[in-house]
């Protein structure tokens, strides 16, 4: 059991370095709601040239992996706090 509790706290450490600096908690990360309204197609693409990536498809899929990835950590985090819960009740 002291193994998989290495094993834990090493994936922790990971978590970390993969969420960097965020500030937020990972289940409020995607909670602020933003909205940019363009008066035309032109200043859309004005804008996405200088600040984003103009191709609309790229962007979606970038949103998709972003999600995915931060729902499979949240999956992971909790299965982490039960077994960790599990091998405190046992001492």
């Amino acid at each position: 059991m002291m193994f998989m509790i290495v094993l834990l706290q090493k994936d922790l450490i990971n978590l970390k370095k993969v969420l960097g600096g965020r500030g937020k908690s990972l289940a409020n990360a995607r909670q602020d709601h933003r909205f940019l309204i363009f008066k035309n197609a032109d200043s859309w693409m004005k804008y996405q040239n200088e600040f984003g990536d103009p191709n609309v498809y790229d962007t979606m899929i970038a949103h998709t992996k972003n999600m995915s990835r931060d729902i499979a950590m949240m999956e992971y985090l909790v299965l982490i706090q039960m077994l960790l819960q599990v091998f405190l009740n046992k001492r």
